[in-house]
């Protein structure tokens, strides 16, 4: 089961500890990194994305454990069917067996 962002006593979220989360680097258009942002955080708990470098369009995706692979899944759809430029660049733990073109 996912670990799931605590909510503090003034109401902020905040994510699972970094020891527990998965992390992905991606590098990706400048004009969707909102995008993208956007919608892997609209899953609540998921995922939380940060912008690492905002001029080469470099982000960092921490994921919960338990949903890598809804993750991966989601950025390849954004990448096949929306057309979105994704590219993985780094991860915190082993690859999941599939390129995002893949899926």
């Amino acid at each position: 089961m996912a670990t799931l962002p605590a909510i503090d006593g003034s109401g902020a979220m905040h994510p699972p500890s970094n020891s527990s989360l998965t992390t992905y680097e991606f590098k990706v258009d400048r004009q969707d990194i909102g995008y993208v942002r956007f919608t892997l955080e609209s899953y609540d708990g998921m995922a939380v994305v940060s912008t690492r470098d905002p001029y080469t369009a470099l982000i960092e995706v921490s994921v919960s454990p338990g949903c890598e692979e809804m993750v991966m899944g989601l950025l390849a759809s954004l990448s096949r069917d929306e057309g979105l430029a994704i590219e993985q660049v780094s991860s915190s733990r082993s690859p999941l067996g599939h390129s995002l073109t893949e899926r």
